[in-house]
């Protein structure tokens, strides 16, 4: 983050603004935080908020404005900080700025010394200072004065609703990007996700967990560095040495470039995913390795983790030894070194030339494609760890209905109906596993296969996962269900008190145009239901308790 703005990156998607105009919260112990408090009173407007109250023996000036009561909730990054507290012997939390006398609600900075910070997320938000020893207190201190102004960042991820397998009608499916986030700066919005901009530091784990693309990181795109790795790779390979490719986001400790070695900045290690790996695979790097530090948060350390076993099972079913692709500790030299000595030979595959696509499920399978084709080696697909982002789906013939609830659920296009036909079929090269369709079908008839078909037209050849005959409407003929879905549809209807009658029930057997016509000439029937007086409740029959509502 900046504080001249005109510096930043005139491509930045979308600046996020921020804005402090100093005023600081200290949350800890009484004396420690007046400490504090003494030595930023110059530069800041501190209020301190104690869990008990300073030495009475202590008159030194300055005293910030104090209060004791304790920390309840704290929400917000630097300029917008809403913090509640129980104050005092009082049960009720109330907005502690008002409490202070503050014309706003909001505090512009936060430093909280308590012994248990309030928020214990891996990445903090802007403004928000959890010193965990001594050192990191002093950083504090020497960096809080800076924070007064107008500061700027770049808006890191793009995001397509369209695309995302989050929800649909209600029923949750992919969740990784939640699940990765170390600032908790994504939510659930129903069937789709909103992600915080003012809490996002750009880790970029989201981008690289997401199955469809749907959220992508912007800093660079995935277009430009696909493209830029491809032209740094070939250029340093013209020494004839088999090279590795140093990705990286600590340039203060990484080794410099040299024969077999491509050192590569980016942004943030967690951004660089699945698809950037194995293209630069493709493009004729020898080896990548992805030099983590202590830096890393461990919720990204461990979306890489994951990425790399799905990666290690695909280079494995075509005979590339794993150690092509690896984490390295870049904060421990000799581990560097020792992986870096390690013998190297030139890629088995012919160099790929491809460009870079927005599209990241497309990129990807031009990598996984170029790999097999150039590898030749006879293996059809494999099997990969749960949770990857490929897989088949498949259905329970015995249970289900096709009643065609997970195809309206599929944000992938993976899942399709047969038309005026009762079929089901499957484009396997769409599917990214999100499992929507398996919480969504109403016979549990629905199981996900995580698994690679290599041949990437194979994949993407429709196929049937299941067919039955039509069942015909019994009054105009036309084909409208299946068989199995007027027979458990009848099943389940038999104890409701409005399908009692037979003519009613044969009413089930006709398509939805009919049914309706059939129902509005059935007197008889319409009559019986106002005569029942009352809509009664699940388990009841007409006439029982629920009111009148005639």
């Amino acid at each position: 983050m900046s504080a001249a703005p005109d510096t930043l990156m005139a491509s930045a998607p979308g600046a996020v603004e921020y804005r402090s105009a100093g005023d600081l919260l200290i949350v800890g112990p009484a004396d420690a935080a007046l400490a504090c408090g003494r030595r930023l009173a110059a530069t800041l407007n501190c209020s301190l908020l104690t869990d008990g109250e300073p030495d009475p023996r202590d008159t030194a000036e300055p005293r910030p404005p104090h209060m004791r009561g304790r920390l309840t909730e704290v929400s917000g990054y630097m300029g917008a900080f809403a913090v509640n507290a129980q104050i005092g012997a009082e049960a009720a939390a109330s907005n502690v700025a008002e409490r202070f006398g503050h014309e706003r609600r909001e505090f512009d900075l936060v430093l909280d010394i308590s012994t248990e910070p309030h928020l214990r997320r891996e990445v903090l938000p802007p403004g928000y200072y959890a010193p965990s020893d001594n050192a990191a207190l002093e950083r504090a201190l020497a960096e809080l004065p800076q924070m007064l102004g107008e500061f700027e960042k770049p808006k890191y991820f793009l995001y397509d609703a369209s695309i995302c397998a989050h929800g649909d009608s209600g029923q949750r499916g992919c969740s990784r990007c939640l699940d990765v986030c170390a600032a908790e700066a994504i939510s659930s919005a129903g069937d789709t996700i909103s992600i915080d901009p003012y809490l996002c530091q750009g880790c970029g784990a989201c981008a690289t967990a997401c199955p469809t693309g749907a959220v992508s990181y912007n800093y660079p795109d995935r277009v430009s560095l696909v493209d830029d790795l491809r032209g740094a790779i070939q250029q340093h390979r013209s020494d004839g040495q088999p090279l590795t490719l140093l990705l990286h986001d600590r340039p203060d400790r990484a080794p410099a470039a040299a024969p077999g070695l491509l050192p590569y900045a980016v942004e943030d290690l967690g951004s660089v995913g699945l698809e950037a790996w194995l293209s630069a695979l493709a493009f004729g790097a020898a080896r990548v390795l992805l030099a983590g530090g202590p830096q890393l948060p461990q919720c990204t350390r461990q979306e890489l983790n994951r990425q790399l076993d799905y990666a290690h099972t695909i280079l494995a079913a075509l005979g590339i030894p794993t150690a092509r692709l690896a984490v390295v500790e870049i904060h421990e030299s000799d581990d560097l070194q020792a992986t870096l000595a390690e013998p190297l030979n030139e890629p088995d595959w012919p160099l790929a030339g491809f460009i870079g696509l927005a599209n990241k499920r497309e990129q990807l399978n031009l990598a996984i494609d170029h790999l097999y084709r150039g590898c030749g080696r006879p293996v059809s697909e494999t099997a990969l760890p749960a949770g990857a982002p490929f897989g088949a789906v498949e259905v329970d013939a015995d249970a289900c209905t096709l009643c065609m609830t997970c195809v309206g659920v599929c944000p992938a296009n993976a899942l399709e109906a047969g038309g005026d036909q009762p079929v089901l079929n499957f484009i396997e090269a769409n599917c990214v596993q999100c499992g929507l369709c398996d919480v969504a079908c109403p016979e549990d008839a629905v199981s996900l296969k995580p698994r690679l078909v290599f041949d990437h037209e194979q994949a993407r050849t429709r196929r049937s996962l299941h067919e039955a005959q039509a069942f015909a409407c019994t009054s105009c003929g036309k084909p409208f269900a299946t068989a199995k879905m007027i027979e458990t549809m009848l099943g389940r209807l038999t104890d409701h008190w409005m399908f009692q009658d037979e003519r009613a029930r044969q009413r089930l057997k006709m398509c939805e145009d009919c049914r309706v016509r059939d129902a509005l000439a059935d007197e008889a029937g319409l009559q019986a239901v106002r005569e029942s007086r009352v809509w009664p409740r699940r388990g009841e029959q007409p006439g029982g308790k629920g009111g009148d509502r005639s």
